[in-house]
């Protein structure tokens, strides 16, 4: 996942309604670096995608069984590689 990132990039949600951030080792940190034991049931689908010459936007849906998260993610491209610089997420658990 690092590699996806640029090393200053930010990850930033609102937690009880309050704005909160992750530095990239913040959120790399809550990662378990394995599979999930309910891997098999989860789903990832790309929205939207747009694109200029050196940016681009994307909008995920990561559909788990016990929540469905929202993921904005700003890209640049840094010396010819797509790279995330920015990511917003929205969580939606469900009931």
């Amino acid at each position: 996942m690092r590699t996806a990132f640029h090393p200053s990039a930010r990850v930033q949600f609102l937690r009880s309604g309050e704005y909160a951030e992750w530095s990239l080792d913040e959120y790399l940190a809550k990662l378990p670096g394995a599979p999930a034991d309910d891997e098999p049931l989860r789903t990832r689908r790309l929205l939207t995608l747009e694109t200029a010459d050196t940016s681009a936007t994307a909008l995920l849906e990561l559909d788990y069984p016990a929540v469905r998260f929202v993921d904005h993610m700003t890209l640049l491209r840094i010396d010819g590689e797509w790279t995330i610089v920015n990511k917003v997420f929205e969580a939606h658990p469900k009931a």
